[in-house]
């Protein structure tokens, strides 16, 4: 099994974007992944967070098995 670096550490690294934007309420890893449900947990927590933090847009990014990534942008309207 190869090791793939997470897709937000190098979006950091190359933009040199503020780590303190990124992911300020935890992803996959941190939720804790369970079976089938992470995505609508992540969703939900990204559209609370939009609220909270009077952003506008929010991005889910996430990984399957067979290494193709899934992203999602959304605008708050």
């Amino acid at each position: 099994m190869r090791f793939l670096p997470p897709l937000p550490l190098a979006w950091l690294s190359v933009l040199g974007a503020d780590p303190d934007r990124l992911n300020i309420h935890g992803g996959t890893l941190a939720l804790g992944e369970s079976c089938g449900s992470i995505s609508t947990r992540m969703m939900t927590t990204l559209c609370h967070a939009l609220i909270t933090t009077q952003a506008r847009y929010g991005m889910q990014i996430q990984y399957d098995k067979k290494d193709c990534i899934q992203i999602t942008i959304i605008e708050k309207v």
